[in-house]
């Protein structure tokens, strides 16, 4: 029954940017995920479904005339995957999986500018195509 279970890990890095007249922020996430999964050996794919835990650091920049300070904050993940694998012959596949999931972090509250703080969560989905080799 084992044999169908797999664990790996990933590590991931994402940014992104914007600007408008009064600020410009940049954001980055630095995450690390590791996954359950269970594969179903299909005759041209093999589908594998798992759920992804994981933390990341969670961090954003501003450049504006106004005061906003950089922030970074941890966050935790957990989530369901859905993926396809193609084997392409002398070890080498193709995948392409979707994680569904939700971020859970620290941020501070907006208001009245107290500095107070409370944790937000975030649904988020993704999705990765991927080439790889096994040894």
């Amino acid at each position: 029954a084992l044999r169908n279970l797999s664990l790996a890990g990933r590590l991931g890095a994402c940014h992104a940017s914007f600007k408008n007249q009064s600020l410009r922020a940049s954001a980055d996430e630095l995450g690390l995920e590791l996954r359950l999964s269970h594969a179903w050996d299909l005759p041209a794919v093999t589908l594998e479904l798992g759920v992804v835990t994981g933390v990341a650091v969670l961090s954003q920049r501003f450049t504006t005339e106004g005061v906003a300070p950089a922030r970074t904050t941890f966050a935790t993940q957990l989530g369901v995957a859905l993926g396809l694998v193609r084997d392409l012959g002398h070890g080498t596949y193709l995948g392409a999986d979707v994680t569904a999931g939700t971020y859970l972090f620290e941020a501070l509250d907006s208001g009245d500018g107290d500095g107070t703080s409370s944790v937000h969560d975030r649904f988020t989905v993704g999705g990765t195509l991927h080439v790889g080799k096994h040894w």
